[in-house]
């Protein structure tokens, strides 16, 4: 149980990182069907100059991955004690 959190949780972290992949295939897909959380901050901080949103929606980001993470600490604390 323990190993499926981390790899569930790895996953998804994971999927966050195929910013490049996205860009260089299709850049963003048609009508920006294939676009990820991460490409969407990068277009809007350096292509619309928006940094402020692209930083909101950055902590947005890192506050819904702490809390996964956070979670899943605690169902693996459950485990072994």
């Amino acid at each position: 149980k323990p190993t499926s959190y981390m790899v569930i949780l790895l996953a998804m972290m994971g999927s966050l990182r195929s910013f490049a992949v996205v860009k260089t295939l299709t850049g963003g897909g048609p009508a920006s069907a294939t676009t990820y959380v991460t490409q969407y901050i990068y277009q809007t901080g350096f292509k619309q100059m928006d940094v402020g949103y692209s930083s909101a929606v950055s902590m947005i980001l890192f506050a819904f991955l702490l809390i996964l993470s956070l979670i899943q600490m605690h169902f693996v604390k459950e485990e072994f004690i």
